[in-house]
């Protein structure tokens, strides 16, 4: 059985074995599982255990210590180096801090997991009125910074929640960002204030472009992705500038009165 004294087992157990083990293992243990999945599914783009059994190893390692530190490792690694400022990257141009670690206004703040009724019981009764349930969307989380003209001027990733990672040309590429808002009805909306926001979404892609990718682009770059998940996190990524203007994706309503003219979007399927 794996356990912090034996390192190699952690790098080298399959899913069934993660599975068999899970009741028994220590929290070194699941704690090196889980820092080896992160790595696999967010910086090597090739996971070896389906997404649910991470999540288990996760909620394992919160029940045996939850103050562990891999638990604040969760999620895609932010590039090494000095952070920007998020208003700082006004002043450089978004072709060069392409992949750079940029530092949110703000945390980013991510779902919690439920994995039973029970679960979903307790967390409805720590408040009173309804629930409204939607989809949600599997993408590749982001923040959009707009300044008071309207501009778009930074998109970055939730990264660790604190610092992201700065995706701007490649943002720039897709049809369903605006680049620019509609100033008319951002005037109307806000009376006249500045049109400087910032928009949290979801961005993803649809699935015939997401075969076409697969098929066509992906096999270009010689990467292979076994989740669609890490083909949409790796089409941000500097390697991908070009893939984006054909594939769209949609962090904004397409109904949005903040498109302009020429922000118009693409096809729905």
């Amino acid at each position: 059985m794996a356990s912090a004294s034996s390192p190699e087992p952690i790098e080298s157990m399959d899913a069934a074995a993660i599975e068999a083990g899970l009741p028994s293992f220590s929290a070194e243990t699941l704690a090196g599982l889980i820092r080896r999945t992160n790595r696999e599914y967010w910086d090597a783009h090739a996971p070896t255990i389906p997404d649910p059994l991470y999540d288990r190893l996760v909620e394992a390692l919160r029940r045996l210590d939850s103050d562990h530190p891999a638990l604040a490792e969760l999620g895609e690694s932010v590039p090494e180096g000095p952070a920007i400022e998020a208003d700082a990257t006004r002043e450089i141009p978004p072709a060069q801090r392409l992949g750079a670690p940029v530092r949110h206004t703000r945390s980013m703040l991510s779902l919690d997991k439920c994995y039973s009724g029970e679960e979903l019981e307790a967390w409805a009764q720590k408040f009173e009125g309804g629930i409204l349930v939607m989809p949600k969307m599997d993408g590749v989380a982001c923040s959009l910074r707009y300044t008071e003209a309207g501009e778009l001027f930074l998109a970055a990733t939730r990264g660790s929640g604190s610092e992201g990672e700065d995706i701007t040309i490649n943002a720039l590429e897709v049809t369903d960002i605006p680049a620019q808002l509609n100033t008319e009805a951002g005037a109307k909306l806000f009376a006249g204030r500045s049109l400087a926001i910032e928009v949290r979404g979801e961005l993803f892609m649809r699935i015939l472009p997401l075969c076409s990718c697969a098929h066509r682009d992906l096999f270009i770059l010689k990467v292979v992705f076994t989740r669609t998940r890490n083909n949409r996190a790796a089409a941000y990524r500097p390697m991908a500038i070009g893939l984006l203007s054909r594939n769209s994706h949609c962090p904004l309503p397409m109904s949005s009165p903040w498109r302009s003219a020429r922000s118009a979007p693409g096809p729905m399927m």
